[in-house]
């Protein structure tokens, strides 16, 4: 395939999943309403990190591991790392991690002060320290997925002109061309 169309495939994929996103995180019912704008800003705000994370772990030390907590842990990575592997095959100046890295904070810190305002989740420290942990595993994963690409590729590239093929064979493909 040519790389045209895959960055094209990419773009199509990394678009789904982007409206996947803003469907979970923007547009999906919420019931989290504490009073006026300003005490659900301050319900809505987690500036401390670890905090709630160490809560979590202790929730599920203890046994109980709640949906919830299970889905905020393993959830923020899983759903990030897709965006560690996207945006390097998109755009090769991300395949450099400090610009990869700049891009990612500019995206998740958005998407954070994003919910902040409109009240949509938590804004909170841990979920962009799990959300760059997801993206960043994604990203470990790009370069070794984008050699095996290659190597798929030459190879069914050789498959096509297999250099076997007898000169006889060659000129009767030519001809055959030449006649329609």
């Amino acid at each position: 395939m040519d790389r045209n169309k895959r960055i094209l495939i990419y773009k199509i994929l990394f678009a789904i999943y982007g409206l996947i996103g803003v469907y979970l995180l923007f547009v999906r019912p919420t019931t989290n309403s504490y009073g006026s704008y300003i005490q659900n800003l301050r319900y809505h705000l987690n500036y401390i990190p670890f905090v709630q994370l160490i809560r979590y772990v202790k929730v599920i030390m203890k046994g109980y591991g709640w949906p919830e907590v299970h889905m905020n842990l393993f959830g923020n990575v899983l759903f990030f790392i897709p965006l560690g592997l996207f945006l390097p095959a998109i755009k090769v100046r991300f395949r450099y991690f400090p610009r990869f890295f700049r891009m990612l904070l500019i995206i998740d810190l958005s998407i954070e002060i994003i919910q902040l305002f409109t009240l949509r989740g938590v804004c909170d420290i841990d979920d962009v320290i799990l959300n760059v942990t997801g993206a960043c595993i994604g990203f470990l994963f790009s370069r070794p997925l984008r050699h095996l690409r290659r190597r798929i590729d030459k190879k069914i590239a050789s498959k096509r002109h297999d250099p076997e093929e007898s000169e006889e064979e060659v000129n009767e493909a030519n001809e055959n061309v030449n006649e329609d």
